[in-house]
């Protein structure tokens, strides 16, 4: 191997030429490009330089190392549209930059592209937010300069930025005095440069999240001399705090003082206010004394507060006389004075503010009008202008309204009056043959036919895992009737119906290899078997990433209230479904579009548009029994039918109990029977307790004193290894404790047949026959023996039990037969 001073030197390094290391890991000998050295140092920030953070800009935001658009998007966006960037808290090396970032702002910064130092923005940082609790933040940028557009997946340096520039001289003016070297001369000039005054409100404790009026960054306060602006946000920490506060030097105070209306100097006065007119005055009492004796050839007005043409004869008084002649009522052009003594009153006309003619009174009891006669009493005049007594100002609690529920229309016919509501989707109608002239109806304009709708999506759709089913969004709405998108991608149908749904999709493909995506249909959160389908997307090539827009159509069969939705999968997280933003010549790209038109099935203003005023698309029909008469109510969208069940006050349907009973009447027959008969019962067996095996109710009247009750108990014994015992037991309640025995036969081993028949009497209150005790199958005659009686009233429930008392219990009786009449 040649000696490695003998190779070439000083050649410059091309990004192909070669570097020979080691790898860590497994120790192997690798080459190293130049290029992709040089890449490692920039992404990773292993050079260090002061101030630079290096970003990968992508299209899809909020992921770490990156910087990107809110709501993604904008691959070669011009630098000099930029107004904000989401930027991730750790730069590519991962370094956290919050800090350093909290420092830029209001600071200018260079965002460059690694490898083309000539694509660049130069931008002034006017503010940043944390975006709600997330490692991002949002930046508010001023463009200044720049050149280029951004492109996705290129790595980008932000770095503190000012560019050198030339300031305009200070004008000093004239300098006066000794200059003895250069010394005095700069510390003149300093001395001619005006200090900058800083001025802020004063600091306050009441800043704090509670109010919602925390201490924020970039806030500017006076405290104890100085000038403060917050860096970090606080709940009224004192600005000597240096972690939440800087100093920027002395300042005062700026003060706020409270206007005040009244004031006419100081700081509290209000400069140029307009002038408010004063509220009029009432005109007040105006006394006249007519003077005794003189005679009035002319007559008077009163105007402006003026007597005019008064002759010298009138003079004004300032206290109210009392006299024969004073005002008692005024109306408009008439005054009417009265004589204060008799009562009589007459009544002067006047034209022209208030006019007053001669007024004579003739003697003590009498006032009247005249003209050429003299007044010789002093009479009062009071202008018709002041309104006198209680008033009550009116509100809405003292206003009656006719109105009583939520949507009733407050209208007038001949008096005022309530409109009711009407039901949902009805319009408000003129029609002049009502009392109002206003009705509820149908709206009869023509509505679109069918059912459709139209939906888009403008934000770019990402796959996080591969093969795997994600429901294709469509958020933003064109127009629709009766189908809409719920929780941004189930498109849902309100009406039955068979519907063409057609959609298609942009598909881009960043990676150098083609790759597949699926797409099919799933409805009510089901897949559909049969309805996917297979897309190749084409790699990237010559620099630009592969698209294609699939499109096709699925016919549907929908029940009203069933979703669809429209899942997708890929082979690669380097395919999306991406928003392009528009350009120049074409507009914007929708990520995905779909479109759905109904084919069949009841069209929207077709057909039956309401059913007994309700127009809801599903309608139920019930059943029910309320009312006095069959009536149908309909209310939202069910409609109930009511059969009320026929009384002496209903008219409706026979219940089935009534009918049974209508049935068995026997209308032409004097005498009732009573009648029960029961041929069969389940076998009994397996124990020795006494066991009902047949009960028979007996209403009350169904027997009249005197009938002859006919009692018959039959049953089968085919079995012969013990006695059993057959009674026969009454009670006035539905229970075998408490019962009395009326009957009762032994069936012996052997016997393979039992039989009782026994006649009751019912007579006196009582249910009188053979010894109840006796065990005997039918009524016989057995001298000294007495019969037995028990209590029992006809008007009254009886309950009969047959009961079987097995020996054995092996041994086993089939009932065949249980019959009473009367």
């Amino acid at each position: 191997m040649p000696i490695s001073n003998s190779y070439p030197s000083g050649i410059p390094i091309e990004d192909a030429d070669l570097f020979v290391g080691t790898k860590a890991y497994n120790n192997r000998t690798v080459n190293y490009t130049a290029q992709g050295v040089a890449d490692y140092l920039n992404i990773n920030s292993k050079v260090s330089i002061g101030g630079q953070m290096s970003f990968q800009f992508v299209t899809v935001p909020n992921i770490a190392k990156t910087i990107a658009f809110d709501g993604g998007g904008g691959n070669n966006t011009a630098f000099s549209a930029i107004t904000k960037l989401i930027v991730s808290a750790v730069d590519a090396s991962t370094a956290n930059i919050t800090i350093f970032l909290n420092y830029l702002n209001n600071s200018q910064v260079l965002l460059s592209e690694q490898n083309q130092p000539n694509f660049f923005g130069h931008y002034k940082i006017t503010g940043y937010t944390q975006i709600g609790t997330s490692a991002f933040y949002e930046l508010d940028l001023e463009f200044i300069g720049g050149n280029g557009t951004i492109i996705d997946k290129q790595y980008y340096d932000l770095i503190s930025f000012v560019l050198s520039a030339e300031t305009s001289p200070t004008e000093w003016g004239t300098i006066t005095g000794d200059i003895e070297d250069q010394t005095d001369l700069i510390n003149y000039i300093s001395s001619q440069i005006p200090t900058p005054m800083l001025v802020a409100l004063p600091f306050t404790t009441d800043h704090i999240t509670a109010t919602g009026n925390q201490y924020v960054v970039g806030d500017v306060v006076w405290y104890l001399g100085n000038v403060y602006r917050c860096i970090a946000s606080n709940d009224s920490l004192l600005p000597t705090n240096t972690l939440y506060w800087t100093n920027l030097g002395s300042g005062y105070p700026l003060v706020q003082q409270p206007a005040d209306w009244n004031a006419t100097s100081g700081n509290n006065q209000i400069l140029n206010k307009p002038t408010i007119p004063t509220t009029p005055t009432w005109q007040e009492t105006l006394d006249v004394d007519f003077g005794v004796s003189n005679i009035v050839t002319t007559p008077f007005y009163y105007d402006d507060g003026v007597i005019k043409n008064s002759n010298d004869v009138f003079g004004v008084r300032t206290e109210q006389l009392t006299g024969d002649l004073l005002f008692t009522s005024v109306a408009q052009g008439q005054i009417t004075v009265a004589n204060g003594s008799s009562g009589k009153s007459t009544s002067i006309d006047y034209d022209y503010g208030i006019k007053f003619y001669k007024l004579i009174s003739s003697s003590a009891k009498s006032t009247y009008i005249k003209a050429d006669n003299v007044i010789n009493n002093n009479v009062i005049f009071q202008l018709p202008n002041k309104i006198t007594g209680d008033y009550t100002l009116a509100t809405l609690n003292d206003i009656t309204t006719p109105l009583t529920t939520k949507g009733d229309l407050y209208t007038f016919s001949t008096v005022d009056t309530r409109l009711p509501v009407g039901l949902d989707t009805q319009v408000l109608i003129a029609d002049s043959t009502t009392a109002t002239g206003l009705k509820w109806g149908t709206n009869t304009a023509a509505t679109p036919t069918g059912y459709y709708a139209m939906y888009q999506d403008v934000l770019t759709q990402t796959v996080a895992v591969i093969n795997t089913g994600y429901p294709i969004n469509f958020r933003t709405l064109d127009f629709s009737n009766g189908v809409t998108v719920v929780s941004n991608s189930r498109i849902t149908f309100a009406n039955t119906g068979i519907y063409n749904l057609q959609f298609s999709v942009q598909l881009e493909n960043s990676d150098t290899q083609e790759h597949d995506v699926t797409i099919w249909l799933r409805k009510n959160g089901v897949d559909v078997v049969g309805s996917a389908g297979f897309v190749a997307v084409v790699s990237k090539h010559g620099g630009i990433n592969g698209h294609v827009l699939p499109s096709w159509n699925y016919l549907l069969d929908v029940v009203a209230g069933e979703y669809y939705e429209l899942v997708w999968s890929a082979t690669s997280t380097q395919v999306t479904m991406p928003f392009i933003a528009g350009g120049s010549p074409p507009p914007s790209t929708a990520s995905a579009i779909f479109t759905v038109t109904q084919q069949a099935g009841i069209m929207a203003g077709t057909g039956i548009t309401a059913l007994n005023s309700l127009t809801g698309s599903a309608q139920t029909l019930v059943a029910n029994e309320s009312g006095a008469d069959f009536n149908i109510s309909s209310v939202g969208t069910t409609h109930t039918f009511n059969l009320p069940t026929a009384s002496a006050t209903n008219r409706g349907a026979l219940s089935s109990t009534d009918w049974s009973t209508f049935n068995n009447k026997q209308n032409t027959l004097s005498y009732i029977p009573y009648k029960f008969i029961q041929t069969s019962a389940t076998a009994h067996t397996g124990t020795v307790a006494e066991t009902i095996i047949a009960t028979a109710t007996i209403n009350g009247g169904a027997f009249n004193s005197s009938d002859i009750m006919k009692v018959l108990y039959r049953v089968t014994k085919p079995t012969t290894l013990a006695t059993a015992v057959m009674r026969i037991k009454i009670n006035t309640t539905n229970t075998l404790v408490g019962a009395t025995q009326i009957a009762i036969v032994n069936l012996i081993a052997a016997n393979a047949y039992g039989l009782m028949n026994r006649n009751f009497v019912l007579q006196g209150g009582n249910l009188s026959g053979y010894n109840f005790s006796s065990a005997v199958p039918l009524d016989i005659a057995v001298a000294n023996t007495a019969g037995s009686s028990t209590t029992y009233n006809t008007a009254n429930t009886l309950y009969m039990f047959f009961t079987i008392q097995l020996g054995n219990i092996a041994d086993s009786v089939t009932p065949n037969l249980f019959n009473i009449t009367n």
